[in-house]
């Protein structure tokens, strides 16, 4: 693949998968041995293991979540993205409570 399909695959990945929460489709943008090389304490490194950010975001205990896509750069077959995720979280998430159990009188 060229360097702009490849930007392309993961802007597709982003509003596919994430943003419009087709979840059967992930397989077809995210290989087998995927690793997240920001995972947090007790969460999976994997794609499909429990806890892993990249499976959580994509999971219903926020359903009003969307990522923005800020930037890409891409060199070869190797893209790197910067994103800001914006939305209402309605269960904690590590070791952060829920806004409506953080909020006083919610």
């Amino acid at each position: 693949m060229s360097t702009e399909e490849n930007m392309a695959l993961v802007q597709r990945l982003f509003e596919e998968v994430f943003n419009q929460k087709q979840l059967d489709r992930a397989d077809e943008f995210v290989a087998p041995d995927y690793l997240d090389h920001a995972a947090v304490p007790g969460q999976g490194p994997g794609w499909k293991e429990p806890g892993s950010s990249a499976g959580r975001g994509t999971s219903p205990p926020s359903p009003i979540c969307t990522r923005r896509l800020t930037r890409l750069l891409a060199e070869g077959d190797k893209v790197a993205v910067r994103f800001t995720v914006e939305g209402t979280r309605a269960v904690g998430i590590a070791g952060h409570p829920a806004y409506r159990e953080a909020l006083p009188n919610q």
